[in-house]
């Protein structure tokens, strides 16, 4: 039994160390990105998406002609007719087929790249989150445990006559509450194991961490404009579908030239030999109607997309930088305050010394305990608002 043991855990190192923690937020994302599914689907779809890209751009396939003709009588010879020919796509020829294929390659890999960041902002809420409820069920063991010596010393209290039985049940009913918080909190940090575990491969990220890390804001909104605008890819896509539809444009204007086409032509008929080239031209007379007006068409429409989710992308940004400002500036607030001013200690000495009744113990230790969640909560808000702020670094 004991060496099934140990080489299931000689398996889980070899396999990845599911079983080691993470350190970090970043530790978790990279696990994450290697591991998820859906991630994996998207590299794979923009590879296909890709090859089908460039899948169109060579010349169209050579064609072979065979024909047999019987003659009417034994004084008629039968005839032999082969033709091998191959067209030119002049558009193909001149590497416009090509130049597109090239940009919507770009232009597929913008769009995996902002569901990648999407997908890894997700992950980094969640494990904004978790850091959250690691924090509240440190805060919360706590005052359990604390809320547990108090029952047992009132319950002694009660057998020796020095306190009544109102006294004693405001204590039970408080470690209640705090075993009724501390069963909700369960379930919510649970929750989040569970989304992680299921964004992370079914394997669930070991991440106890209780604190952030403290991010530094951007002092200057137009210097961290200039550089989230120049690596967001929501931004980048936009752009280059303007790219791509240039492309297109002056792929769809040579089309209008003739597509040519050249190769063998051979009859054999009796004793005659009859070998030569075989030449075609075909006019673009119904096929192309239309198009250069659709594709320039498609082009402004791209410049307008473009230029209309830049406005949008700067005018949320406004509005989330000073958000994120002000969000952080409460939670600084609630932090320094909590530092300053936290009485658990001098409350439980107040109690033991006699100058505080249970009563006041409670509610004295009930405003310590939510002012650690609000602080808790605060620097939450602030953590994900600027995950969301900074996405573009993910």
């Amino acid at each position: 039994m004991k060496l099934t043991r140990y080489c299931a855990l000689a398996a889980a190192l070899l396999l990845g160390m599911p079983l080691r923690a993470q350190n970090s937020i970043e530790d978790v994302l990279r696990l994450i990105e290697s591991n998820n599914a859906a991630l994996q689907a998207l590299r794979h779809e923009n590879e296909a998406q890709k090859l089908e890209y460039r899948s169109g751009i060579a010349l169209a396939d050579p064609e072979v002609g065979f024909s047999y003709q019987w003659g009417e009588d034994a004084a008629t010879a039968d005839k032999l007719t082969i033709t091998a020919t191959q067209s030119f796509d002049l558009s193909a020829v001149a590497g416009l087929k090509s130049n597109v294929a090239k940009e919507k390659s770009k232009l597929s890999d913008w769009q995996y790249e902002t569901q990648r960041r999407q997908i890894l902002l997700e992950a980094k809420n969640l494990c904004i989150e978790l850091v959250y409820y690691n924090a509240l069920n440190e805060m919360l063991t706590s005052y359990r445990e604390q809320a547990g010596i108090l029952v047992e010393s009132q319950r002694k209290n009660l057998e020796s006559g020095n306190i009544n039985r109102l006294e004693y049940n405001n204590a039970v009913l408080r470690l209640a509450a705090v075993e009724g918080r501390t069963a909700q909190m369960e379930i919510e940090r649970n929750t989040v194991l569970a989304k992680l575990a299921a964004m992370n491969g079914g394997e669930t990220p070991l991440f106890n961490a209780t604190s952030y890390e403290t991010p530094d804001m951007p002092e200057n909104f137009e210097d961290w404009y200039e550089r989230a605008s120049a690596e967001n890819p929501a931004l980048q896509y936009a752009e280059q579908s303007v790219m791509v539809q240039k492309k297109q444009l002056a792929l769809s204007k040579s089309q209008w030239a003739p597509a040519v086409s050249i190769g063998y032509a051979g009859e054999f008929e009796g004793d005659d030999r009859h070998n030569g080239i075989a030449l075609g031209i075909s006019l673009p007379l119904w096929a192309n109607l239309n198009r250069v007006k659709q594709s320039k068409a498609a082009m402004q429409a791209a410049q307008y997309r473009s230029e209309d989710t830049r406005l949008q992308f700067r005018s949320s940004m406004e509005i989330l930088y000073r958000q994120t400002l002000g969000l952080k500036k409460m939670a600084d607030i609630y932090r320094a305050s909590l530092n300053e001013s936290d009485n658990r200690r001098l409350l439980q000495k107040a109690l033991d010394e006699g100058i505080l009744s249970v009563l006041e113990f409670l509610a004295e230790m009930d405003i310590c305990y939510d002012a650690l969640q609000r602080t808790l909560e605060a620097e939450k808000n602030f953590q994900q608002s600027y995950a969301e702020l900074n996405a573009f670094e993910l």
